[in-house]
């Protein structure tokens, strides 16, 4: 009989440690992955069942152990109908917060983004529109847009993109090149395929004017880069073709171009910045400064759309030489032909300086 009492004795130790050693295993497999945050993705696919996405958040190192998470997931009737698509998960996360989260579809990434770029802005802005919607960063981009290597292999696909654009002194190769629009990317996506994006649009806009860019005497990088002034200059069509009168005129007599916004540029003053240190600092050296440099800057200063493009391309006839913007008043452009005239416009208009 004591044989028999010290047997089942053995045998109960014996399924105590069993049973608290798989209890500890158990434990241990639930734990999240990480005692810190730790981001990463996981795509769902449309065709997978419960138990297959476990398998292959195991599979990622996003949880420990798919068959003890799937086990005490149905004994707790935990929910496991996930919802396809691609999500940003924790690894620090724990299993119930993980599976609660990938049944929520709205959660999931949506895989395109839709972005629009104004007229007048830089690559810097692109670059930050980019980075803040998709996977590519803002310094991916920036970098990738002043790599000569990648824009010397599209520049047979794209015949706007000249040697010109390869200036020492020219800030950001493709500024001024991606055309301002609304576009649909993938949120996956590569620094190739926006800038191709961009660039196929800029190709309609400069095949519809491809004769008007034959037939002018200036290059299709200096009419980039005017376009890329009057832009910055006035948002009005009419306004438009009248500055860019006033640019060629002082171009055809050997005159300063005088443009604050290219000071602005010097600066790094973008849109939104204090446009008025642009008007009071017109003494600061840049090779984009059109009130140190006789002609254009070294490149486009923004990116022109085509409103501006048709007004470089189609100016209008006039004999002005200047204008003023009416920034105390109704905003309106006001030209004049003499400097006579310009400095009572100055006088009249500008009450707020």
């Amino acid at each position: 009989m004591k044989k028999i009492t010290k047997l089942l004795l053995t045998v109960v130790i014996l399924l105590v440690i069993v049973l608290g050693f798989g209890f500890l295993t158990v434990k241990a497999n639930l734990k999240p992955q990480s005692t810190t945050s730790e981001e990463v993705e996981f795509v769902i696919e449309d065709n997978w069942y419960g138990r297959t996405t476990i398998k292959h958040l195991a599979s990622e190192g996003i949880i420990k152990n798919a068959d003890i998470t799937y086990y005490v997931a149905k004994l707790n009737k935990t929910a496991m109908n996930f919802q396809a698509g691609t999500y940003i998960v924790d690894k620090a996360w724990d299993y119930k917060e993980l599976f609660a989260y990938l049944c929520d579809g709205n959660n999931a990434i949506q895989n395109t983004v839709t972005l629009k770029f104004g007229e007048g802005m830089r690559v810097k802005d692109f670059a930050k529109t980019i980075g803040d919607n998709t996977t590519v960063t803002y310094d991916e981009i920036l970098s990738y847009w002043n790599n000569e290597d990648a824009i010397r292999s599209l520049m047979p696909v794209y015949p706007f993109l000249t040697e010109e654009i390869f200036n020492e002194d020219v800030r950001y190769y493709l500024e001024g090149y991606l055309f301002p629009d609304t576009y649909e990317f993938y949120y996956k996506t590569s620094p190739f395929d926006i800038t191709v994006k961009f660039l196929d649009r800029t190709l309609e806009i400069y095949n519809a004017y491809k004769n008007d860019f034959n037939n002018s005497e200036y290059s299709v990088h200096e009419l980039f880069t005017l376009a890329s002034i009057v832009q910055r200059e006035s948002g009005n069509k009419a306004d438009m073709d009248t500055i860019a009168s006033v640019f060629y005129n002082r171009l055809d007599t050997g005159m300063q171009i005088q443009s604050s916004v290219t000071v602005c540029y010097a600066l790094d003053i973008g849109l939104g910045g204090d446009w008025a240190k642009c008007e009071i600092t017109q003494t600061t050296f840049d090779p984009y400064n059109t009130y140190q440099i006789i002609g254009l800057p070294p490149g486009p200063i923004s990116a022109p759309g085509k409103d501006a493009l048709d007004a470089v391309l189609n100016p209008a006839d006039t004999e002005y030489f200047f204008f003023i913007g009416d920034v105390c008043g109704g905003g309106e452009t006001i030209f004049a032909k003499t400097y006579a005239e310009q400095l009572e416009n100055q006088a009249r208009y500008l009450t707020c300086y």
